[in-house]
């Protein structure tokens, strides 16, 4: 892997073990908030609308510590202690179930607006332009490994000694990320917009087609953060190790249909293998909403991920290209994504989650199928606004 630099190694290897982390709980989180405040829906969109939309105005501030306090800095201070607080809030849950729930989002959305930025930066520095997708791919393979092994392990953890350890596991993952990014070089880079700029810069009519697509991206990724689990939950009647087990299978048949879909990749352009991806993205989302068994579930969410698997490394590299190519300017477009991304999932869950509770959680799949066809808008728009850049 003579392709990967010092920083990406460092950075991807603490991504991992932060991934691994949460993967533990992620796909049971939403259910133990729905759980324990008796089955309500309401609450546990309203928990992540109020996470979301905390980070979407964090944001900016964090992007403006870069240059004073340094991109590695603010990463390590995003896993050691807010994400390390978020998950000791979790595994302090009984005391004080709402005092913990609101210390945990507010934690959470301290990690996730102290950290993002300076990571998607660093990654866009740091990839080679020559082998970005091989370096997304290999990064998006590993990720997929660790997500067949931590769903799992996590609903047997739940499943025989309960969501305390789970979490327990989680912190001590955590704060092991945090290690390896002491050995990366300190990256200083000024954010050039005011707060209130940053705001104003999002709703540019020339950005437009960016921000539908990350906005879309947003919207469709977060029925799979809050909804889909615990429709899952609900499906396999309530048995936390089956809820891992057939998520840590689905993630096993994607690496496979990934495989072979990736052979297809290299002979088509990037543009071409957005729209494919995306079709079997968005009609994975349409199954979804028909699933109503176990082996449901595996087929429909393991064609769905296949689509997915393909769509995301394109998706990605498109991204970070455009992102390194705006040199001085990546943070500033690195904080626009991540505010895109955070509209479409507040939007989505306010919305989604006011038709869920009229016509049942299945209706957030079809919102899901049409917020993901906005993901095609990429390949457009970021050339689109490229070129305008260059003769600017």
């Amino acid at each position: 892997m003579h392709i990967f630099s010092k920083n990406l190694w460092t950075l991807f290897g603490s991504r991992l073990i932060t991934h691994a982390g949460l993967s533990l709980m992620g796909v049971f989180l939403p259910t133990f908030i729905y759980l324990e405040y008796g089955g309500s829906l309401q609450v546990v969109v309203w928990a992540f609308i109020a996470g979301f939309a905390l980070h979407f105005l964090l944001t900016p501030l964090s992007a403006k510590l870069i240059k004073s306090v340094g991109m590695k800095k603010l990463m390590i201070i995003a896993l050691v202690p807010f994400l390390a607080a978020a998950l000791t809030a979790l595994a302090f849950w009984e005391y004080n179930p709402t005092l913990m729930l609101i210390i945990y989002m507010l934690a959470w959305a301290g990690y996730r607006a102290l950290y993002w930025v300076p990571y998607h930066v660093e990654v866009a520095e740091s990839l080679d332009s020559e082998h970005r997708g091989r370096q997304v791919s290999v990064f998006t393979n590993l990720s997929a490994v660790v997500s067949v092994i931590a769903p799992f392990i996590g609903g047997v953890l739940i499943e025989y000694f309960g969501f305390s350890w789970v979490f327990i596991a989680g912190i001590v993952l955590v704060v092991m990320a945090a290690a390896p990014l002491f050995f990366m070089e300190e990256i200083h880079e000024e954010y050039s917009f005011k707060y209130i700029e940053s705001f104003k810069d999002l709703f540019k009519k020339e950005k437009r087609g960016l921000f539908y697509a990350y906005a879309g991206d947003g919207a469709q990724t977060v029925v799979a953060l809050v909804f889909w689990p615990i429709f899952i939950y609900l499906i396999l009647d309530g048995n936390f190790a089956a809820v891992g087990a057939v998520s840590s299978l689905v993630v096993l048949a994607t690496i496979v249909l990934a495989s072979f879909a990736g052979e297809l990749v290299d002979r088509i352009s990037r543009t071409q293998v957005i729209i494919i991806s995306t079709i079997i993205y968005t009609t994975g989302w349409f199954l979804k909403s028909f699933a109503s068994t176990a082996l449901h579930i595996f087929l429909f969410d393991a064609y769905h991920n296949a689509g997915k698997a393909v769509n995301r490394v394109a998706f990605d590299v498109g991204s970070y290209t455009h992102l390194a190519d705006n040199g001085h300017y990546v943070d500033e477009y690195t904080a626009f994504k991540e505010m895109a991304l955070n509209l479409g999932r507040i939007a989505m869950l306010m919305f989604g989650g006011f038709l869920a509770l009229l016509f049942g959680i299945k209706v957030a799949f079809i919102l899901a199928a049409f917020a993901s066809l906005t993901m095609v808008l990429v390949n457009s728009a970021l050339k689109k606004h490229d070129t305008a850049r260059r003769q600017t």
